[in-house]
């Protein structure tokens, strides 16, 4: 089916032929659009406009749809959407006790996308999207924009909007309530927290600064202390969100004790029993404590 839909920039939201009767092609399906009578750009200058604005805006999608033959072209050549790509890697894990497989295509961005925030995508088997959401970090000026494509034949039957109450229907399809879901989310925190570990690193240096400026930190300071810190707030910045003055010191103070004490082990054991640690990061706060 074959349809002309025509917009004049003096009138931007009257559009024309909307209500034609469409007619049969053989040509391929998709979209085209033309644009005219355009001032004050040459050629090269509106392709790359165009360029840099479709990559912002479909650089998800194009990733999302990667295995369905997708694809935008301007004057005939397509856009790649690995040219706003500045790292991404894949990885599948299984839920042992159901036997349920997950492949995890993580994306992360060089510059923010348009109007898509950092999300999880969930795919089915047919590699079409079943529902997205924003993933578990909100972006604190970080620029650690990113994309995370979740593929399994488990979300094939999965209703994500049925409540965790919901007993009955949680036998005929998959809901968040489900052990396979939990293990899943706990999984992709996981992988976000490591991933985004090199992006806190000034945040963790303008926090310390912070706690020398407000006599946070004892008068004398040990690098260990510091070491600690900016350690901590990289694994979980979480833990230094809302605490008022007297928190931090009360923190702080602990932290200190718990270097100067016999029991230095306390500390990353704690941390294990909140945070899933990698054994990289597992052995790194043991390091600190010895």
């Amino acid at each position: 089916m074959t349809k002309m839909v025509k917009i004049n920039a003096e009138n931007i939201n009257l559009y024309t032929g909307v209500n034609a009767t469409p007619k049969k092609t053989a040509e391929q399906t998709g979209t085209v659009v033309t644009f005219s009578g355009i001032h004050g750009l040459v050629k090269s200058q509106m392709e790359e406009k165009l360029n840099e604005f479709l990559l912002k805006e479909f650089a998800w999608f194009l990733a999302l749809n990667s295995n369905r033959d997708f694809s935008i072209s301007v004057n005939g050549i397509p856009i790649d959407f690995n040219d706003l790509v500045a790292d991404q890697e894949e990885l599948s894990f299984m839920h042992e006790d159901s036997q349920t497989t997950f492949t995890v295509r993580y994306v992360r961005w060089n510059q923010r996308l348009n109007n898509e925030p950092s999300r999880y995508y969930y795919i089915n088997s047919e590699h079409k999207e079943r529902w997205k959401e924003p993933t578990v970090i909100k972006n604190k000026g970080e620029q650690f924009y990113h994309s995370i494509f979740v593929k399994s034949l488990y979300f094939d039957a999965f209703s994500f909007q049925a409540a965790a109450e919901e007993k009955q229907e949680a036998l005929i399809v998959g809901t968040r309530s489900d052990s396979q879901f939990r293990f899943l989310r706990k999984k992709l925190a996981t992988i976000l927290r490591i991933k985004r570990r090199p992006f806190l690193k000034v945040f963790a240096e303008k926090l310390i600064s912070e706690y020398e400026e407000k006599n946070i930190l004892p008068a004398v300071c040990h690098e260990s202390l510091r070491k600690t810190l900016t350690t901590i707030y990289e694994m979980q910045p979480r833990i230094f969100t809302s605490l008022n003055l007297e928190q931090k010191k009360i923190m702080v103070g602990l932290l200190q004790i718990l270097l100067e004490s016999n029991n230095k082990n306390a500390l990353p054991a704690l941390l294990s029993s909140a945070i899933d640690l990698t054994p990289d990061e597992q052995s790194e706060l043991e390091k600190l404590f010895y």
